[in-house]
């Protein structure tokens, strides 16, 4: 056995000399936009068809919206949701899982919303 295939780089020798890439949240955070600002861009964008997000990822006026945009083609692409995920769920919040319990006494239901409150009906 080769022991010189066993350290593909040398000593002192970074094997990712550019470092890790940074996600796309910082990149917004540094180019000095807000949540706020986020999260418009993104109910804007998600408010359009994807065919119409390829296309205007090719005319965005600023850099958020070729972040995002950046991150919802590719992901229809890849068909790998995880950064937009990651993305969204920094934005938005993590989505809560929805469950109905009824009260046998009452008959009373409720579902827990994205917000945590509760809605009896």
């Amino acid at each position: 056995m080769n022991d010189h295939n066993l350290m593909p780089f040398k000593p002192g020798v970074s094997g990712n000399p550019k470092g890790k890439p940074k996600q796309k949240i910082r990149l917004a955070s540094d180019d000095g936009y807000s949540l706020e600002d986020m999260r418009n861009t993104m109910k804007n964008l998600f408010g359009m068809s994807l065919e119409d997000v390829r296309k205007y990822h090719k005319t965005c006026e600023t850099s958020l919206e070729k972040i995002i945009c950046g991150l919802i083609v590719d992901s229809a692409i890849d068909k790998n949701y995880g950064e937009l995920n990651m993305f969204w769920s920094w934005c938005f919040g993590k989505l809560k899982e929805h469950h109905e319990v009824t009260n046998v006494a009452s008959d009373t239901h409720f579902i827990t919303m994205p917000n945590g409150e509760l809605f009896y009906y």
